[in-house]
């Protein structure tokens, strides 16, 4: 399928509070939505729609902590999405999709050809030689960010020709 020329920047956050970490979890998914939320305070940014696409465990879990703390006041001119579109729909109505944090969706997107970007927070140690080797791959295609400056400036500079950078 082809994406939309003219669609929007889809920010697809992963759920809160309900994987399996050795981290402290509540810990990474504050770091996460904070990180991500500030990359739409650039002035780079500012004029590209953007998407917020929640895990309905924003609204659902916690008593919907993440979701006021973060998103019920903040949203600025950017639109959000409480998990009740179809995300597949959104995926292909959109010229490019984000990821805040690791996910099987980027590795989906990949597999469905969907111009995918991801910003991790750090590299893990408890990734293992044979995965660092493959990100090491989407890191030099610019799909994997562990910068946040850098992954603005890509954002910037690729926004009006997607297709030229995911074709490259």
């Amino acid at each position: 399928k082809k994406i939309d020329p003219k669609g929007n920047l889809l920010v697809i956050f992963g759920s809160v509070g309900s994987s399996k970490s050795p981290l402290e979890r509540n810990l990474v998914d504050i770091n996460s939505i904070e990180n991500t939320l500030k990359i739409f305070e650039s002035k780079k940014l500012k004029n590209i729609p953007t998407l917020f696409r929640l895990h309905f465990s924003f609204k659902e879990h916690f008593n919907s902590y993440y979701y006021e703390k973060y998103f019920k006041k903040n949203k600025g001119n950017n639109k959000i999405d409480l998990g009740l579109s179809n995300l597949k729909d959104l995926q292909f109505k959109s010229r490019l999709n984000m990821f805040n944090s690791n996910s099987t969706g980027l590795l989906e997107n990949l597999v469905l050809n969907i111009p995918t970007v991801c910003l991790f927070e750090e590299e893990h140690d408890y990734h293992g030689q044979k995965l660092k080797n493959i990100y090491s791959n989407l890191i030099k295609a610019k799909i994997i960010f562990f910068n946040k400056e850098k992954l603005i400036d890509h954002i910037f500079d690729i926004w009006n020709d997607i297709d030229h950078w995911w074709f490259n």
